[in-house]
């Protein structure tokens, strides 16, 4: 086997026979390239190549052959001459010929050395492969471990590896794409490295992304200079686990003792994009599990509210919240309603109050985006108006509303509607919202008058593209009394492609104000059926099976509710349209306008168990006894009472010759009804 110092000697030639070339003719150099098995057995016969170019007419290829290797044959046909340790090729035209020898009896790794000669006498190495491994093995790695194969950083995981025999090693971690994330370590010569450690950072100590990641474990034999390269085990850095987001809310902001408040947790997510699975409430230690439920509190002050989320992964988070919870008699609250439209529509918008208690003067602000909306009218709601002689005054400025008033010596008790203020809508995309924010400060009826805190409840407003139809009721303010019902027509605005069928739903917003007590189609409709009333909300599905409803058609009636007042008060009733379908069975998804109810109390008369009733309804309350029909004992008892109910009653229920007062004409009315 020839010494390792073979390869200084070759390098020293190919310096030699470069100085050479560089004095010698300006012509083309020979080239030859030599091609090696990667290794053979101890003395087996193997085939060597030998690629030529450049050589002219005639060249020579002089191979020296390692100790112990013998030529057996060539491809070529003559122009060989062989002697113990080289052998001459002679070669006329061609690009390449192989040769055969017999490999050394002795494991090792041995060199080959050759040139090229052209017909000039130009020489030059002939390249390509000069090493051959005989009966050598490569390293392998006998100990392999990876303790963690997930890792979540900081977590760390040990690698430990062991090779067969001395080399120099390489471990290190790469990403996906094979690019160099950390080199854990290096030797020139090591057999048993300690296990070394990662914990899911770059070279630099910063976290890497999630993803797979590669242990790339190389050795080169320090020996034999053969390798081992082991990218077989990989470890997995899965994606954060955050916890879950825990946010909740609860309806009316400013709740009163023995009110109904909603608390909802719907909003609460996982951001690792899971599911929330548990809820654990505490409020004021009452305990719920349940996303969405109801709670009333029965005594007031500030009360704690705490929610705990659980995710799928069993990680938890919480929000808590104090809800300021007010004495019914005491505070009342101040609220601006809420409402969408589409750029040119005019809205109106009700400012209400609750828990009212003799308040006989109030300021009141309210501001806007100017850019969505723009308030043009202030109007006095039912309260305002069925008081004698309230002092109003408003002033209306781009993005604020001021309104103050006076009704001394008159106040304002219990719930209903203060203002209606109309806005045109002048702008904002699709889905843009302004916040109405509403402020008031209010004052009683004494004297002096004493300051009322006062609860306020934003409302908003939603911008919205134009729907082709809308759905809405007919009068969209309707006005009865307690005990006495009123009539509410259901219509379409327009149909541009007819109508074949819908289904939809109409609530009332109070179910303690007011009661949906029947329900009535349209001769239009062939099939009809809804759920049973009396109820506070009702589906309604119909079906025009023969074309009464034609294309283009305007003001269609969907149906007719009859709503029965049940205590004093403003209640909103509402639409939403489940299915809707036009003649050519397209989806006809048409936009929904809420309208309201106002409900005025009458109390029964001194002595009397029952309240007065409109028989006929007809807005006026003549049957005064309460016995459900008008008979002459009404006019008795109008006369007998006649002061108590200036007093005590709404007067424009008993003004039946609408002068604004209760006087005997009034009962000379009433007589005339009998």
């Amino acid at each position: 086997m020839k010494s390792k110092m073979m390869p200084s000697i070759i390098a020293m030639l190919i310096v030699l026979f470069a100085f050479v070339a560089a004095i010698g003719s300006a012509a083309a150099v020979p080239s030859a390239t030599r091609t090696l098995p990667s290794s053979v057995a101890p003395g087996e016969e193997f085939q060597i190549m030998i690629s030529y170019s450049d050589i002219g007419m005639m060249g020579q290829v002089n191979e020296t052959l390692p100790d112990g290797f013998t030529y057996v044959s060539s491809s070529l046909s003559s122009g060989v001459v062989t002697d113990t340790n080289w052998v001459k090729f002679t070669l006329l035209g061609g690009t390449s010929f192989t040769y055969n020898i017999t490999a050394s009896d002795v494991a090792g790794i041995y060199t080959f050395y050759g040139t090229v000669k052209d017909e000039d006498k130009n020489v030059a190495v002939v390249g390509g492969n000069i090493e051959l491994v005989i009966g050598v093995s490569p390293p392998t790695l006998v100990t392999y471990t990876i303790t963690n194969t997930t890792i979540t950083p900081p977590q760390t995981t040990s690698i430990d590896v062991r090779f067969s025999e001395r080399v120099g090693a390489i471990i290190k971690i790469e990403d996906a794409s094979g690019n160099l994330v950390n080199e854990l370590y290096t030797s020139t010569g090591v057999t048993d490295p300690t296990p070394k450690t990662w914990d899911g950072t770059y070279t630099n100590g910063t976290t890497v992304p999630d993803g797979t990641y590669t242990v790339n474990v190389s050795g080169v034999s320090t020996t034999t200079g053969l390798s081992v390269v082991d990218t077989s085990k990989t470890i997995d850095v899965p994606p954060p686990n955050y916890p879950p987001v825990a946010s909740f809310t609860f309806s009316p902001s400013y709740p009163v003792t023995g009110q109904i408040v909603s608390f909802d947790a719907s909003g609460s997510y996982d951001p690792d994009g899971g599911n929330i699975t548990g809820y654990w409430w505490n409020i004021s230690g009452t305990v719920y599990t349940v996303p969405v439920f109801n709670h009333t509190f029965t005594t007031p002050g500030l009360k704690y509210c705490g929610l705990m989320v659980t995710d799928d992964e069993g990680n938890t988070n919480n929000s808590a919240k104090w809800v300021n919870v007010n004495a019914t008699t005491e505070t009342p609250t101040v609220s601006i309603g809420s409402a969408e439209g589409s750029v040119g529509d005019t809205v109106n918008v009700s400012i209400n109050i609750a828990n009212a208690t003799r308040i006989g003067a109030m300021d009141i602000s309210a501001t806007y985006d100017p850019g969505i909306l723009n308030a043009t009218n202030v109007a006095s709601g039912s309260m305002i108006e069925d008081l004698p002689a309230p002092l109003v005054a408003c002033s209306l400025i781009p993005g604020a509303i001021n309104i103050s008033f006076v009704t001394y010596p008159d106040a304002i008790d219990g719930d209903g509607e203060l203002f209606v203020v109309t806005f045109d809508v002048v702008g904002g995309d699709n889905g843009e919202s302004s916040v109405l924010d509403i402020e008031a400060d209010a004052y009683t009826t004494d004297v002096p008058p004493q300051y009322v805190s006062v609860g306020t409840a934003d409302g908003s407003f939603v911008v919205n593209s134009p729907a082709v139809s809308t759905v809405s009721f007919d009068p969209l303010n309707s006005r009865t009394y307690m005990g006495s019902t009123t009539t509410v027509n259901l219509t379409l605005d327009s149909v541009p492609d007819g109508l074949s069928g819908y289904n939809l739903t109409v609530s009332l917003s109070n179910q303690s104000i007011a009661e949906i007590i029947s329900v009535s189609f349209p001769a239009w409709v062939t099939l009809h059926d809804n759920s049973t009333p009396p109820a506070d909300s009702v589906w309604l599905k119909a079906a025009d099976l023969v074309g009464n409803v034609g294309r283009g058609d305007t003001n269609i009636s969907l149906g007719a509710l009859t709503i029965r007042g049940d205590a004093a008060g403003v209640c909103d009733i509402m639409v939403t349209v489940t299915g809707m379908d036009d003649d050519d069975g397209d989806p006809i998804n048409p936009g929904t306008v809420s309208g309201t109810i106002n409900v005025t109390s009458v109390i029964p008369l001194p002595d009397h168990d029952n309240p007065p009733t409109d028989p006929d309804s007809d807005g006026f309350y003549e049957d005064l006894n309460g016995n459900g029909r008008i008979d002459f004992d009404d006019v008795v008892q109008y006369f007998r009472y006649m002061e108590w109910i200036a007093e005590n009653e709404p007067v424009s229920c008993f003004d039946f010759n609408s002068n604004g007062r209760i006087d005997f004409d009034d009962i000379a009315e009433l007589f005339g009804e009998v």
